[in-house]
């Protein structure tokens, strides 16, 4: 039995489809409903060119009456030309010049290399405007910079790991030989829509100071000197609960299985379009984790923080991005217009990868004693 692969899925060059897309934050197109599906990624160069057309029940067709998929699904068919490869590279790792030379060569003998670049920060770099499809060679930490980084150019991105738990980056390098001749040649590619969260640090006057995006959650964390805090919190604009404890983790579908699930939250498969608030050792027993809608908007009000010269409350994005919050400022999260498009590994399935990477339910292990 093989389950559904996971993840949002986005119609990219297909005119007038009726199919309300579920993407988070693809596109100003904000229903709530995520839809499954597969999306097929032809050569760029020349599926730019050429539309497709959706029926009316949402399914997508190559060409009237030739269906390709299930509703939602991206059908883009190769037409015989070769992918365009950029290459980006996190240095950091032990393992990485051994691994992205060895990528080189199979690009290369695939496609072409329009260039390598090391994993950073910042605007998209002119080789990644002729790309048609950008490798990240790293581990999960490395493709969620980069998914940031990239978010919203329609650029499909390929995580290969070369980290310790590759739960985001699908592919392994023996994955990558098995398929590289679909993966940067002429193949039909698979790829989800993956939404980010929308994070701003607003004033009192509601003028935001700081925006930035997040794939897995952000985070309030109370911060040295680490007394306990108090966040309101609202919902679509009904005050809710007050949070006290070490703080509060807002996170998407994806991000579950990072940082809210180790605070107690729940798992939630990628395909149920879902924000979760968990709390950081809340200090009430009654204080659980919800689930709301992913097109809800959460806005935060810091009631007592920690505001110290040496440090205090601060908003975490993703475990890699921090921003100090000061006394009268307060958090606003939803759903970013922007979307990336990952490529899936066809030969994974969700649920494997749940319980061989993350041991999910696996039972504890008895030692044998003799006696």
């Amino acid at each position: 039995m093989r389950f559904p692969i996971h993840g949002c899925f986005r119609t990219r060059g297909v005119l007038n489809s009726p199919r309300p897309g579920w993407m988070r934050r693809a596109s100003p197109v904000r229903s709530g409903m995520r839809q499954t599906a597969r999306n097929r990624l032809r050569s760029p160069r020349k599926s730019r060119a050429k539309r497709q057309t959706a029926s009316p029940q949402g399914r997508l067709w190559a060409t009237p009456g030739v269906c390709l998929a299930d509703p939602g699904t991206k059908g883009h068919p190769m037409t015989g030309s070769r992918r365009s490869t950029l290459l980006v590279v996190n240095t950091n790792k032990p393992d990485a010049d051994r691994a992205s030379r060895e990528l080189e060569k199979l690009i290369n003998q695939h496609g072409s290399l329009v260039g390598q670049i090391p994993a950073a920060n910042g605007a998209i770099s002119n080789e990644a405007k002729n790309a048609d499809l950008i490798v990240v060679l790293g581990g999960d930490g490395t493709l969620l910079g980069e998914g940031r980084r990239f978010a919203g150019s329609g650029i499909p991105v390929l995580g290969v790991n070369v980290g310790k738990l590759g739960f985001l980056a699908e592919f392994d390098l023996d994955a990558v030989r098995t398929q590289a001749e679909n993966l940067f040649g002429s193949g039909d590619l698979t790829t989800r829509s993956v939404p980010l969260l929308s994070v701003e640090i607003c004033n009192s006057d509601g003028s935001a100071v700081h925006v930035g995006n997040a794939m897995n959650e952000a985070v309030v964390t109370a911060g040295p000197p680490f007394r306990v805090i108090e966040l309101g919190i609202k919902i679509d604009g009904t005050r809710g609960p007050v949070a006290r404890g070490d703080g509060l983790i807002v996170s998407t579908s994806l991000g579950s299985t990072a940082y809210n699930v180790s605070a107690g939250g729940p798992i939630i498969h990628p395909l149920v379009d879902a924000t979760v608030i968990t709390p950081i050792a809340a200090h009430s027993l009654a204080f659980r984790p919800i689930a709301v809608p992913g097109t809800s908007l959460i806005e935060l009000d810091p009631i007592q923080i920690n505001d110290e010269a040496t440090g205090g409350t601060t908003l975490v994005l993703d475990g890699q991005i921090q921003h100090r919050i000061t006394k009268g400022q307060s958090v606003r999260i939803n759903r970013a217009d922007q979307s990336v498009e990952l490529v899936v590994n066809q030969n994974g399935n969700y649920w494997h990868t749940l319980v061989s990477k993350l041991h999910w339910a696996k039972q504890p292990t008895f030692s044998q004693h003799e006696g």
